[in-house]
């Protein structure tokens, strides 16, 4: 745990292994979640991106095969 405190079995809940006391465990939610949420809009906005750069790039050879015909 990270507090220190002795916390008997029935008042500790494990997570990934450790036992936690209430405290320590619900910062420990917290701070996951905060962390996921930010991985996920970043991860987003990522691949926003890279879509929109593949359609910059692919409207352009599009237009270069289109004018090559005519």
């Amino acid at each position: 745990m990270e507090c220190f405190r002795n916390v008997c079995r029935e008042c500790a809940t494990e997570w990934e292994g450790i036992n936690y006391c209430v405290r320590c465990l619900s910062r420990r939610r917290a701070a996951a979640t905060t962390r996921s949420s930010l991985a996920s809009y970043l991860g987003l906005v990522l691949a926003c991106a890279l879509l929109f750069a593949l359609g910059v790039r692919t409207l352009a050879w599009c237009g270069g095969v289109v004018s090559h015909l005519l």
